[in-house]
């Protein structure tokens, strides 16, 4: 009589819990990246709400908002951006990318100066952080989401089809007050 004696595992055992174990991390890679890209977006949605409410507060006493550059440095001596400015506080960066303040009038128009109103604009390089920004509801913060290119919804458009700087590949979303 021949007794088997067996200690370990088999080579095909250890496969199996491999495989288990990369499945697994797999899903815990997805979850976190998923995680941490909603971070960013409720982030981006905060700081475009302190943006609007810190130029709105910076010009209360006035009646009309000032040139781009003027806005912005204002802005950025007043610390209402998340990130440092550069080039003497003309350049504003966010979370996701640059930022841009321009003066607009009642039709939404941008104007060199005193405009009756602001947009606030944001630049974007990925296309599903853009799609889950414009499928915020924004009007409860009273921002409004719009592209002058889509018909004035609140859409993903490219930067060189908006006629502004910040590359090709950039996208941009505009919010104002309401």
């Amino acid at each position: 009589m021949r007794i088997h004696n067996e200690s370990g595992r088999t080579m095909l055992e250890m496969l199996g819990v491999l495989a288990i174990m990369g499945i697994i991390t797999y899903g815990a890679i997805a979850g976190i990246n998923y995680g941490m890209s909603s971070y960013k977006v409720n982030q981006c949605y905060n700081e475009i709400q302190d943006i609007i409410r810190g130029i709105e507060d910076l010009y209360s006493w006035s009646k009309g908002y000032p040139s781009e550059t003027a806005m912005t440095q204002a802005a950025c001596k007043n610390d209402v951006f998340t990130q440092p400015c550069t080039d003497g506080n003309t350049k504003a960066k966010g979370v996701f990318g640059q930022i841009q303040i321009k003066p607009i009038d009642d039709d939404g128009e941008i104007v060199p100066t005193n405009g009756s109103n602001f947009q606030v604009q944001i630049y974007l390089t990925d296309d599903s952080e853009c799609a889950r920004l414009t499928s915020m509801d924004w009007s409860a913060a009273n921002i409004k989401c719009s592209n002058p290119n889509s018909g004035g919804n609140c859409a993903c458009g490219t930067a060189s089809a908006a006629g502004v700087s910040g590359g090709s590949d950039s996208i941009v979303l505009y919010f104002s007050p309401e």
